[in-house]
């Protein structure tokens, strides 16, 4: 039997392939002026890679005083 968490979901209007959502997080691989790096690129490739259902971006830059 396949555990809840593996099967289909839904979040109104879009489908999920699984309920494995990955929390968000600070990554601090932006550059100082929130350009976002390869760094960060691959970190994203990896997760989405990994089979989680549904991505939350973390902290993003908006402005140098916070």
């Amino acid at each position: 039997m396949t555990p809840p968490y593996l099967t289909p979901g839904r979040i109104g209007q879009v489908a999920l392939r699984n309920r494995l959502v990955r929390a968000p997080t600070s990554e601090t691989m932006a550059t100082e002026d929130g350009a976002v790096t390869l760094e960060l690129i691959r970190l994203y490739g990896d997760l989405a890679r990994g089979g989680a259902g549904l991505l939350l971006t973390g902290h993003i830059f908006v402005r140098p005083d916070g």
